[in-house]
This record gives structure tokens, C-alpha cells and sequence, in this order.
């Protein structure tokens, strides 16, 4: 079991290619960037420590006010990971495409039902099933089977309640609009995160349509998509603008035979320079339609700077691609929000933080347990992970979609 646990520390050698830098590079960014997700979900925004930005006096800042701008820059830095997800994907769903038919398709349709459509609905299926389980125990045992009975059919007594938990279940920002003024909420299926994945298998299905338009619009396509996304034009389940723009993004760069770390590279410093800007304007300004368009803008660029600092860093030397921890990324991602009975792995990981640092009783504990929370439930689910590697490698195979 020792040995499972301490092969994640093995590491690739440096890159000699461009094409084997490029590999690294998102790679190795697939754990940070994960883990932020985890940053993200702590959400300590609702802490009841934190300042509202307009409040914050940034000559005289107090232990809230870094608090806040703390939890605020984690967010930000979280909220970049499905941008890059969606770009990785579409870069590598045409990586070496040399034509374009059916049986290309197929092929490539085929191989993401493995790796997105069979964890997705397993997960979902999984989370569901233990959902149902534990409503029914908990009528049971409070002897009440006539009060489970219509629990029961009032949630899931119907195939469309049943198909709105893979789709629709989970709905947040309800009251969000854009620029124009559009509504912009967002929904995900039980397991709130696969909205990123649901909108990626749509994406992929309508992939000749992207590769049509990518033929027809060249960069003009993805000027007109990246202005979509930064002003939010739309948020519809499964072909959200997100993924569409990122997706695409990637996609053309690859079917124009362009490196990615080697694309960005002259830009370095600009994109760099306007990352920064970004980001403090992401700090200070809090505005209903300003701030989520900062918040895409600094998101965009950040992709980009993440993307060139990881070169910069592995052409150094300075840090090194570990194939073991990278293939947990996903399973991460799945299982740190999956709430069963008010229970999830980052739950425990933030109960346990609050309580080793007495969270309630002041902005210091508060402040430690926001930085322990994600932490925690990242080592709760890299243990599970070693166990199931160790004990159910099939099952989990199947979870991950075949990335062991």
C-alpha cells in the first residue's frame, strides 16, 4: 500500500522537444488547476468574516479584507480550470487530423464514450442511487413509509425528474444577467461539477460542425466566439458559450498544426502584463455586468500565462511533470462535491479544517481553515483513490475513464 502511495512522486525527465514541452505543460497543470477547483467550492465568500470589495479600505487592510481578496484571487485562479479543460480537449479531440469523414468520427466519438459519456453517467447514476438510499433509510427508520412514498414520487416519480438529474438538477446564479441584459444562470446534472463534462460530450458530438466552421471562419470564428464569451452571451445547457469558445480555440490551433507553447510564447509578457491588470481590477471592482466580464477577461488571459510560466518553469528545471498524481485529477474533480446525506469529501475536509482552527470563534481560525479546507479534502480523495487503485482497479478504471 506504501509503495501505491509513494509512486506518485515519480516524475518525467525534462523535455528535449517542443512537442514533449507542450505535453508537460498540460500535464502538469492539470493538478494545480484541480485542486483550485476544490479552492473554489470552499466558497469563502459566504463566510460571515468576509467584506463585501466596495467595503474594503485598501490603504488600511485588516485581517477580513485579506481574507476576502485571499478567498477572491482562489476563486479566480479556480475558475480558469474548465477554460482550459475545454481548450486542452478541443486542441487534442483534432490533434494530428489529417482529413475529415465519418469514420474519423466514429473513431473519435467511440474512444470519448469510454473516457467522458461512461463516467459521466456512472458518477451521476452512482451519486443518484445513494440519494434515493438514503432518503429511503432515513423515512424507514422515522417510521414514516407513507411520507417516503410521496418523497418518492415527488422526486423521482417521473422519467423526466429521473433525466433531469443527468442534465438540469443543480441550478445556481438564478437571478444573473449579462450586458445586454440576457439571463445568464448556469445549471449541471446532480453531480453540479460534470456541467463542464455534459457540455463537453455535446461539444464533441457536434465536433464536424466545429470543424466545418473552423474551415469556413478561420480566426475570425474565434474573434467573434471570444467576444461571446467574455460579454456572456449565453449559458445554454450542454452548448454553453464557455465551452464552445475554448473548445474551438484549442481546436483550431491544432488543426493549424500550431504548438501551444509555442504560440503563446511571444506574447508572454503582454498577456502577463494584462493577467496582472486583470486581476486587480477583478479585486476592486465589484459591478452586476463589470465584473463577471473582468472575471472572463482575466480568465482568457490567465489560461494563457498559466500555460507560459509552466513552460518557462519545466524548461528549467524548476518543477516536473508526476504521471501518478496527474491521473487522479478526475476523480478529484468528481468526487470532491459529491454530496450524500450533507457528506462529501471536501465537507469533511472543511469540517475538520473548522474545527482544528476553532473557524467560528475568529477571522484568524476562519482564515487558516479556508487555506486547510481544499487540502484536507484533496488528501481525503487521493487516499480513497490509492485504496480503490489498490482493491477495485477495475471499478475505478471504469470511474476515470480508462486514465490509469
Amino acid at each position: 500500500m506504501t509503495k501505491d502511495f509513494s509512486s506518485w512522486a515519480d516524475k518525467l525527465p525534462m523535455p528535449r522537444t517542443q512537442a514533449e514541452l507542450q505535453s508537460q505543460v498540460i500535464d502538469w497543470l492539470r493538478f494545480p488547476l484541480t485542486f483550485f477547483v476544490l479552492v473554489v467550492h470552499v466558497n469563502p465568500q459566504l463566510s460571515p468574516f468576509a467584506t463585501p470589495i466596495p467595503d474594503i479600505d485598501f490603504m488600511h487592510l485588516t485581517l477580513c479584507d485579506f481574507y476576502t481578496l485571499l478567498g477572491r484571487t482562489g476563486t479566480l485562479i479556480g475558475l480558469m480550470t474548465v477554460p482550459f479543460f475545454f481548450f486542452v480537449s478541443g486542441y487534442f479531440f483534432f490533434y494530428k487530423t489529417e482529413t475529415w469523414n465519418r469514420t474519423v468520427y466514429r473513431t473519435k466519438i467511440a474512444k470519448r464514450v469510454r473516457s467522458l459519456l461512461v463516467p459521466y453517467l456512472t458518477w451521476n447514476l452512482l451519486c443518484l442511487l445513494l440519494t434515493i438510499s438514503h432518503d429511503a433509510f432515513k423515512y424507514f427508520t422515522q417510521g414514516q413509509p407513507q411520507e417516503l412514498l410521496e418523497a418518492f414520487m415527488n422526486q423521482y416519480g417521473s422519467f423526466g425528474k429521473i433525466v433531469s438529474y443527468f442534465w438540469t438538477s443543480s441550478i445556481w446564479d438564478i437571478g444573473s444577467t449579462n450586458l445586454l441584459g440576457s439571463r445568464t444562470w448556469m445549471s449541471g446534472p446532480i453531480i453540479l461539477p460534470f456541467w463542464f463534462l455534459r457540455d463537453l460530450i455535446v461539444i464533441s458530438l457536434l465536433s464536424p460542425l466545429v470543424y466545418r466552421a473552423i474551415k469556413w471562419g478561420s480566426c475570425y470564428l474565434i474573434g467573434l466566439l471570444g467576444v461571446a464569451y467574455i460579454l456572456k452571451l449565453w449559458t445554454t445547457p450542454g452548448l454553453g458559450v464557455t465551452g464552445i469558445f475554448f473548445f474551438t480555440f484549442g481546436a483550431w490551433l491544432s488543426l493549424n498544426r500550431k504548438n501551444i507553447v509555442e504560440t503563446f510564447h511571444p506574447f508572454r509578457k503582454l498577456i502577463g502584463g494584462l493577467t496582472f491588470i486583470f486581476l486587480i481590477a477583478c479585486l476592486t471592482v465589484e459591478h452586476k455586468h463589470i465584473t463577471p466580464i473582468l472575471n472572463n477577461l482575466f480568465c482568457l488571459t490567465g489560461m494563457i500565462s498559466a500555460i507560459n510560466l509552466a513552460a518557462r518553469l519545466l524548461e528549467k528545471g524548476k518543477i516536473a511533470v508526476r504521471p501518478r498524481l496527474s491521473q487522479t485529477c478526475f476523480f478529484v474533480y468528481a468526487l470532491h462535491g459529491m454530496r450524500i446525506a450533507r457528506f462529501s469529501f471536501l465537507g469533511m475536509g472543511m469540517t475538520v479544517a473548522g474545527s482544528l482552527f476553532c473557524a467560528r470563534q475568529g477571522i484568524v481560525g476562519t482564515l487558516l481553515a479556508y487555506l486547510a479546507s481544499p487540502v484536507l479534502g484533496l488528501i481525503f480523495c487521493l487516499l480513497l483513490f490509492g485504496l480503490m487503485k489498490r482493491f477495485t482497479p477495475g471499478f475505478l478504471k471504469i470511474l476515470i475513464g480508462g486514465r490509469l
